[in-house]
């Protein structure tokens, strides 16, 4: 009997869920296969046929398909959903999305994400002194690039941060405990140069999903306010509170409650209020991790969230902040589509061109 009596693609699209993550770019034709729709005229590709042809060539799965305008097509969506939320509050400052390059260290990715960013004045994350390493060479010819540095902040690790930014690199050292930055303090009165600090704070607001029993108390990560006014009187005690520039927070994964994120941003912005009445006017950064979890699509959500922030901010006099957001997977990963063929016991080869 022929299949398509038997099921439709009409069928195979509601069984696999296609409308609740293909964003419109991924859809079942008619002949069954899953197609992938790019560019502004919506020409749409045939992935079956693809990994066929690949298959012909010689080159086995798994493969990665990259997919250029759906990545550009993301960006721009998120930058423009920020904008607009932003706009429409009134809230006189500005978004930047940071890549963790965590994520997918894949090159022609990450060169993609860098390329395709400047227009919105994306930055990267990273997370070891390679991957700082190979993010420098990445922005060579964009030295004001953000660079945020997260991770275990080792000997090696600092020395590249802090020579990075004696280069003239906005390389943003974000420490978790006061040896990471005792360590930061020695290391740059021997370079002598005057560090760009982050700190993370420890959240009191609990999270929900499934690693809502690591927030609050639980969090291994991060400083509670005791431990931030530390570092503030430490670094008033060297003439340094200017260093600090970016307050860093997040509150887990696969969220799917507003209100988790709106208390987390309440309590974090109250802190970034407190910093600046401390003195450390430098704090142009705000960052709140997994943005993409926001469902950039519905605006709804971000104005409640630039809301929040707003009122927050007008608690105090000088003029509001840039908020850098960086936003980690789901919009960045979209660009890739990892597609499962069995061809029997032939190995899987990487057939990737560096650009």
């Amino acid at each position: 009997p022929d299949p398509t009596d038997c099921w439709s693609p009409a069928e195979s699209a509601e069984l696999y869920r296609i409308d609740d993550w293909g964003m419109g770019f991924f859809k079942v034709g008619d002949n069954g296969h899953l197609h992938v729709k790019l560019g502004d005229e919506g020409k749409e590709i045939d992935l079956f046929d693809v990994v066929c042809g690949l298959d012909e060539r010689g080159i086995s799965a798994p493969v990665q398909i990259g997919f250029p305008d759906l990545l550009a097509s993301r960006m721009n969506e998120m930058a423009s959903a920020f904008s607009n939320a932003i706009g429409e509050n009134g809230f006189e400052c500005s978004y930047t999305a940071v890549y963790p390059i965590k994520v997918n260290q894949h090159r022609a990715l990450v060169k993609e994400i860098e390329i395709r960013g400047r227009q919105h004045g994306f930055g990267l994350e990273v997370g070891s002194k390679p991957e700082l390493l190979a993010v420098m060479g990445l922005t060579v010819d964009h030295p004001d690039r953000l660079i945020i540095c997260n991770g275990f902040k080792e000997e090696r690790y600092v020395r590249h941060i802090l020579l990075a930014t004696k280069l003239g690199r906005r390389a943003v050292a974000v420490i978790e405990n006061m040896n990471e930055l005792e360590l930061i303090l020695d290391l740059a009165t021997q370079f002598g140069v005057r560090p760009r600090i982050g700190v993370r704070l420890k959240l009191d607001a609990l999270s929900t999903g499934r690693w809502h029993g690591s927030t609050g108390d639980k969090a291994k990560f991060g400083l509670t306010i005791p431990g931030v006014l530390k570092v503030v009187e430490r670094l008033r005690s060297e003439d340094m509170l200017d260093c600090v520039e970016l307050l860093h927070f997040h509150i887990g994964s696969q969220i799917t409650s507003i209100r988790a994120h709106k208390e987390a941003l309440r309590e974090a912005m109250r802190v970034y209020v407190g910093l600046h009445r401390l003195g450390a006017n430098s704090l142009d950064f705000s960052r709140l991790q997994n943005t993409q979890q926001f469902h950039l699509q519905v605006l709804g959500h971000l104005s409640n969230l630039i809301e929040e922030d707003r009122a927050v901010m007008s608690q105090f006099e000088p003029s509001p902040p840039r908020a850098a957001c960086p936003s980690e997977g789901a919009f960045f990963m979209a660009k890739q589509f990892a597609f499962q063929k069995a061809l029997g016991k032939s190995p899987a080869v990487d057939r990737d061109k560096w650009p």
